[in-house]
């Protein structure tokens, strides 16, 4: 097994603009609202060639026989998504980052993702009250009553990724009791290519962000990116 850190990589701002068609029934004010920018980068993707040759994996024969098998071409490809909230900014609710890839002839896929699922701990009460009458209802406790409780931590899904195993995978971010959707965010995968191909990478980022209602934000489009040329 080899250690892998994720790379630094250049991000560019993305500027979210209204999404009309997901926001029901925007008022003219809202269809109006002048774009977000400044909140949202996006950086790469990158590919690394994964060979029995290559640098990233020397010191480890076990992982070198495997790729030697494999039929196809596999890359380590590494993005990020990086969100800023200050505190006069409004929050994001939720946020989806979609990569879709392709070949001039076949079709990628994607083996592996990390993060798949990013998790928070949160602490939670639960009270239980039994009336004079032998109901239970999970309320407060009041007058006349018994109330029960227990102290217990639940995970809250913060990051789950999509589309394993497919060309189109992508990462659903939403935020937690514990914690928003703030700072950088490494994304990266194993991907195989269909032999000598060249690989393409369309992005798509969209957000909904909470103002006096849920808004939805879509990022202007990302021109596709070559990642993948094959020496000729």
């Amino acid at each position: 097994m080899i250690e892998l850190d994720a790379p630094l990589l250049p991000e560019q701002d993305l500027v979210l603009k209204i999404d009309t068609e997901q926001t029901t029934r925007p008022a003219p004010d809202e269809v109006d609202t002048p774009p977000i920018t400044g909140r949202l980068r996006f950086g790469g993707p990158r590919a690394t060639p994964l060979t029995n040759t290559s640098p990233l994996t020397a010191g480890d024969d076990a992982l070198r026989a495997y790729l030697a098998s494999q039929a196809g071409d596999l890359y380590l490809l590494a993005a990020a998504a990086t969100f800023v909230t200050r505190d006069s900014d409004p929050p994001f609710v939720e946020s989806t980052v979609s990569i879709h890839l392709t070949c001039p002839i076949g079709r990628p896929q994607v083996l592996s993702m990390a993060p798949m699922r990013v998790q928070h701990p949160v602490e939670r009460t639960r009270s239980f009250r039994l009336g004079p009458e032998l109901n239970l209802a999970e309320v407060t406790a009041g007058l006349g009553s018994l109330t029960a409780g227990r102290d217990y931590t639940e995970a809250q899904p913060f990051l789950t990724a999509l589309g394993l195993l497919t060309s189109e995978p992508g990462w659903h971010f939403r935020p937690t009791l514990s914690a928003g959707i703030d700072g950088s965010h490494p994304l990266m995968m194993i991907v195989r290519v269909p032999p000598d191909q060249p690989m393409s990478a369309n992005i798509t980022v969209s957000a909904v962000v909470r103002r006096r209602r849920l808004l939805w934000y879509r990022a202007e489009p990302i021109s596709p990116v070559v990642i993948v040329q094959p020496a000729i």
